[in-house]
């Protein structure tokens, strides 16, 4: 019996981030691009393989099955199943779809081995009575971290040391390649969070330039505030950590700042509703363009 066509695999790009702050911004950045968010008033209405598009009688959905195999520990008062903010893009014919996974640190690779392992699974060509073998998914995976004090070399190594098992391509990105192809994914690359023009930095160094930019009063106030008794960060040996001091410095800066706007909400949420980032001033970033030609470069595989 001839077979039918092959069915059109879903496109996505999934995002590994180091936290929920870069998955926020990220949100409010790839908005100004093209990206909305993406709703549905039920996990199963939505396009396999994530949901059952609409079939409640397959078993097939990774989203649903993701929640059914979480091992549930209410001592664990921030633990949760890895689940992603999904966004969606329309590119011609078809949709693009952005997964941000917040990963809840570097330091946690069986996260990020957890959802690699699943999508490898998912890239996989399937072989089906009625149609020609298709795969169900086309996927770009990207790694989104802040380059603080390391080199790009040195966040590179702590990639393909903890993943190249799992993705051996990874061994082919380098300083001077951000982008490259592999056996299961249409992209695979990564980009690295820092100051403008320095080869150092974090997320903060990109937004809280961008905040105070028109507000400077409110942030030299908040600034007299956190150091009237001094802000400091101890390293184990009771020094004064540098790095740590500075960064958690401009993180407390924008908690500080935003509760004026929000009071009680986190960083991460403060970057999602915050008048003091606007379309104009994300356009204007040399580093936010860069991150949106990042995810542009992504989608020209898939």
């Amino acid at each position: 019996m001839a077979k039918n066509k092959k069915i059109k695999p879903v496109k996505a790009i999934i995002v590994l981030c180091e936290g929920k702050t870069d998955v926020a911004f990220l949100r409010r950045l790839l908005k100004t691009d093209g990206y909305n968010d993406y709703k549905q008033d039920a996990v199963y209405k939505i396009p396999k393989p994530f949901g059952l598009a609409g079939d409640k009688n397959d078993k097939g959905s990774y989203f649903i099955n993701k929640l059914k195999t979480y091992k549930y520990d209410s001592g664990r008062l921030h633990d949760r199943p890895i689940l992603p903010i999904i966004l969606r893009r329309t590119q011609g014919q078809s949709d693009i779809f952005l997964l941000l996974y917040d990963m809840n640190g570097m330091d946690r690779p069986q996260n990020y081995r957890e959802i690699i392992t699943d999508f490898n699974k998912l890239t996989l060509p399937i072989e089906d009575d009625y149609f020609e073998a298709f795969t169900p998914i086309d996927a770009a995976i990207a790694f989104i971290y802040d380059l603080d004090d390391k080199s790009v070399t040195e966040r590179l190594q702590h990639i393909q040391s903890n993943y190249a098992d799992l993705i051996p391509e990874l061994e082919h990105l380098s300083k001077n390649k951000q982008i490259t192809s592999s056996k299961n994914y249409k992209s695979i690359g990564y980009h690295f969070l820092k100051k403008d023009d320095s080869d150092a930095g974090n997320l903060e160094d990109i937004v809280l330039p961008l905040m105070k930019k028109g507000n400077e009063h409110l942030f030299d106030k908040a600034a007299d505030f956190l150091n009237s008794n001094g802000f400091i960060r101890l390293k184990k040996d009771k020094s004064k950590d540098e790095n740590k001091t500075q960064s958690d410095l401009k993180k407390s800066l924008i908690g500080t700042v935003g509760q004026l706007e929000h009071s009680g909400l986190g960083n991460a949420d403060i970057f999602k509703l915050t008048a003091l980032l606007n379309k104009d001033k994300l356009k204007n970033s040399s580093q936010c363009q860069a991150i949106i030609k990042f995810f542009s470069d992504m989608r020209k595989g898939l």
